[in-house]
């Protein structure tokens, strides 16, 4: 039972989450100088109380969708331990709202939680190509929220020019990790594509069978794929920054598509879903390069 939950409340994204908050506050806002509105401590627990919130709505979307399975899953124990784990996040929020000075922030989180609650009670429970858009917008949204709620103080003409050059940066990340996110929901679709047609769910490749959805995937690859490039050539200055966006990024992009044109059977496709996990990690990992070019470079 321990082992499926965390299943539910899908626990490695969560994980992910609370990484790349902190790998990006520590080299794109710590390591260049910047003092925040969030000490790391309380950045700490406002990343933890969006975590709670996400881990509590996907446990009700978990609920809504299999419901009809009987008593298979204890699901009023489910959907009381969703319940205590967004009212604790919501707690932490608030509470950490008031310790940094910004009692307004509270309302953030209140707005925050009434629409996710709203649309994954009522929608998350249904599988298509929308949902699967909405639900990676909404995990890109709430880390821009977070990010942009830790904001520096004091700065002067030249740091505000930094950190605006940083922020354009960190929404190009945050936008490649949705495309990530959306390829990943559609590869996990053709992967559960029985389990879904037995569930009754209209995912696209029950709707439009896996060729299709091979092809939708495989477009929105290279659109990531170009979006990476962009940043290599706005960096081509910097041969060492061109250097390590193109063997971070690039790369790793052109060898998913690569395997994904040679994809057929399932088990090419939980291949692939594994290789995209490296190719993103490995964007990943061109974040502290860049953010040495920024203290050392600009």
């Amino acid at each position: 039972m321990r082992f499926m939950f965390l299943d539910i409340i899908k626990w490695k994204n969560l994980l992910y989450f609370i990484a790349i908050q902190f790998l990006l506050k520590t080299c794109l806002l710590y390591y260049q100088g910047f003092e925040t509105i969030f000490s790391f401590p309380n950045f700490f627990i406002l990343t933890i109380s969006v975590v709670l919130i996400l881990a509590g709505m996907n446990t009700i979307k978990f609920s809504v969708s299999h419901e009809n399975r009987g008593k298979e899953y204890p699901w009023q124990k489910l959907r009381k331990t969703a319940y205590f784990s967004i009212f604790f996040g919501l707690t932490l929020w608030v509470l950490v709202s008031f310790v940094v000075d910004r009692a307004y922030y509270s309302f953030i989180g209140i707005a925050l939680v009434f629409f996710l609650f709203i649309y994954f009670y009522f929608f998350g429970g249904k599988k298509s190509l929308s949902t699967n858009m909405i639900t990676s917008f909404i995990k890109a949204f709430c880390f821009l929220t977070v990010w942009w709620m830790d904001t520096p103080v004091g700065l002067n003409e030249s740091e505000w020019n930094l950190f605006f050059k940083i922020q354009l940066l960190v929404v190009f990340y945050v936008s490649i990790g949705f495309i990530a996110t959306i390829v990943n929901s559609l590869l996990m679709d053709i992967i559960n594509i029985d389990k879904d047609y037995r569930l009754n769910h209209k995912t696209i490749p029950i709707l439009f069978g896996r060729k299709r959805v091979k092809s939708i995937i495989f477009f929105i690859s290279i659109i990531g794929c170009l979006a990476v490039l962009s940043l290599a050539i706005l960096f081509s200055s910097n041969k060492y920054i061109f250097t390590t966006v193109f063997l971070t990024g690039i790369l790793p992009e052109l060898y998913f598509i690569y395997h994904l044109l040679a994809a057929n059977s399932n088990s090419d496709y939980q291949k692939l879903l594994k290789k995209s996990y490296v190719a993103y990690a490995l964007a990943i990992f061109s974040v502290p390069i860049i953010a040495y070019y920024f203290k050392n470079v600009v």
